[in-house]
């Protein structure tokens, strides 16, 4: 194609290796180019948390700051650093998890996932907006398909592309599904 040009991508994050995986269909199948100079058209931060889940009630005050202050502390900083990376016309997606849903053994995982979510939709409505998506997945790695990051990818480039979608929710494969939504009473 004549006059086409490749949008420029940046990853990083907690290296869960989910985020990197959508880059790579990016940069496959949707002309983006992962470079290490900006400004970047999309930035994607990498929240997907694969820690061991652990019953709220069970949690030491070490493993609360580890597992949900830390994270989410973390990703407000890299947020920082991704809107300056951004520039006036890049997009930012969150790509996290549906922890928010609350199983009672992802205490933890919830409160960073819920945070995730927050932050993503705060970012719209500040002066001047920052547009921002998130790009929810299934918490278990065994309900992750390689069809779900070709998804992944293409929701990818189409909030990169768009210069008014901020503030989705967009949920892949099975994210957010009803099956998700239990509670084991022991």
């Amino acid at each position: 194609m004549v006059g086409a040009r490749s949008l420029s991508l940046k990853v990083f994050g907690n290296g869960s290796g989910v985020a990197e995986a959508i880059a790579g269909r990016l940069t496959d199948i949707h002309d983006f180019v992962e470079t290490g100079h900006g400004p970047f058209d999309l930035v994607m931060i990498d929240a997907v948390d694969e820690a061991r889940s652990i019953r709220f009630l069970d949690l030491s005050d070490e493993d609360f700051e580890r597992l949900c202050l830390a994270p989410t502390i973390r990703l407000e900083r890299m947020v920082g650093v991704a809107r300056a990376l951004t520039g006036s016309s890049g997009s930012l997606l969150l790509v996290g998890t549906d922890a928010f849903l609350g199983k009672p053994e992802s205490a933890p995982q919830a409160a960073a996932a819920g945070s995730m979510i927050q932050l993503g939709r705060s970012l719209g409505r500040m002066h001047p907006p920052v547009r921002c998506n998130m790009l929810i997945l299934p918490i278990e790695p065994v309900r992750r398909s390689s069809g779900m990051f070709d998804d992944a990818a293409c929701f990818a480039s189409a909030v990169a592309g768009s210069e008014t979608l901020c503030g989705l929710r967009l949920f892949i494969d099975g994210a957010a599904h009803l099956d998700s939504r239990y509670v084991d009473h022991r």
